[in-house]
């Protein structure tokens, strides 16, 4: 188990991690011991253990998944942005 630290934004903690993992796994010739990375947006905390493992196994068959839910929140488009 290994931490990284967090970007300012979003794509910088994804690029943190993605560097720990190097750190940790190989040497950036793809000769490490991953397969797979799961990326996982903490804003949206209520991501369940089935879902998971739904993307997981999606993402061993077809090489890549991303979870994706109906919004439940209000959105609202305005002419001025």
């Amino acid at each position: 188990l290994a931490f990284a630290n967090p970007g300012k934004e979003r794509q910088g903690s994804v690029e943190n991690g993605l560097k720990k993992l190097v750190e940790t796994t190989g040497n950036g010739d793809g000769s490490g011991g991953c397969d797979f990375v799961a990326v996982h947006d903490s804003a949206r905390p209520l991501v369940t253990i089935p879902e998971i493992c739904h993307v997981v196994s999606d993402a061993k068959e077809y090489g890549a998944a991303v979870l994706g839910v109906p919004c439940k929140a209000t959105i609202k488009e305005s002419e001025d942005g």
